[in-house]
């Protein structure tokens, strides 16, 4: 069992993901009618809960291929409920509107967000909270789609973290990364698998809780470990929940885990600067395997 906070944060993880997911699908309908459907208004729920950034950018209309939708698509933060309604040219002059000449005064003003576990500092709109500074419709159709996940799992508060990581296994696109298939665009990069804790990323010097699998990694899997299916990594979250831990040298920390009758192992490592964390290895393992380490490595201590 693994303690994700209180039953509110549960309930916010819950919603964001749900909103999401209806995000991504709203997006891709966008597309395949916009042709007749051209324009998009941005739709908030007003009452006293309304950010002011929100509520000023309510009645927005503009063409769905404007710049504002790349990072204005809603959600546009935690416990957002915004949306945005289609319409054709015929549609707006129903309902007596009016497209915008252009975005909203002061949308175009960002703030500086140091993400503390990396030391990058990102470009933020204001208005809008760190992580969701990305069209969420269209992560998985364009080459942002591993960038924009990772930047919200860095940005969660730790209890939601884990549940920010989702299920990239399930994603068509991600089974085309680990297969090395599709386009290049959708082969390079990195995809986040994983949230490492305190205590392993104390082990290996890190600051970055993301686990990533790089198109490099996915590689060295395919070449290695080709008998492992997408939906396989989601062990990799397991072995470092329940798993034991050790260090394996000063940027490495190895986990094992007996899953299906057999031990599995994992290997996540740090840059040298700290700032990323990657799986540098996952595969079946050998009960010797497991002995070997208990032997020879040092212990990672979960209670630090």
């Amino acid at each position: 069992m693994v303690q994700l906070g209180s039953l509110s944060r549960l309930r916010t993880i819950f919603d964001t993901n749900i909103r999401m997911s209806y995000a991504r699908g709203h997006w891709q309908r966008i597309e395949r009618v916009a042709e007749a459907m051209p324009w998009l208004r941005y739709v908030a729920t007003l009452d006293d809960r309304t950010r002011p950034a929100h509520r000023a950018w309510h009645g927005t209309i503009l063409r769905y291929d404007h710049p504002f939708w790349r990072s204005h698509y809603p959600p546009n933060g935690w416990h957002c409920r915004c949306t945005v309604l289609q319409y054709s040219d015929d549609g707006l002059k129903r309902r007596g509107l009016t497209p915008n000449e252009g975005p909203p005064p002061g949308s175009d003003k960002t703030r500086e967000w140091l993400n503390k576990r990396t030391g990058e500092v990102h470009q933020v709109p204001r208005g809008i909270d760190p992580g969701f500074q990305h069209n969420a419709g269209r992560v998985d159709l364009g080459e942002d789609a591993a960038n924009f996940l990772i930047q919200r799992i860095d940005a969660a508060p730790p209890d939601m973290a884990r549940a920010a990581v989702g299920a990239p296994w399930r994603a068509e696109r991600f089974r085309r990364f680990v297969a090395g298939r599709g386009p290049k665009a959708e082969r390079d990069g990195d995809w986040p698998i994983a949230v490492a804790d305190k205590a392993v990323l104390g082990a290996i010097a890190a600051r970055s809780r993301t686990v990533r699998l790089s198109d490099d990694g996915a590689e060295h899997q395919r070449g290695r470990h080709g008998d492992l299916a997408p939906t396989d990594y989601a062990r990799v979250q397991r072995i470092l929940d329940e798993g034991e831990l050790f260090r394996a040298g000063p940027r490495h920390a190895m986990g094992f885990l007996e899953m299906d009758g057999r031990p599995w192992r994992a290997i996540i490592k740090a840059t040298k600067d700290g700032s990323e964390t990657y799986l540098e290895t996952f595969h079946k393992a050998q009960p010797h395997n497991l002995d070997a380490a208990r032997r020879r490595r040092r212990r990672i201590d979960r209670r630090k």
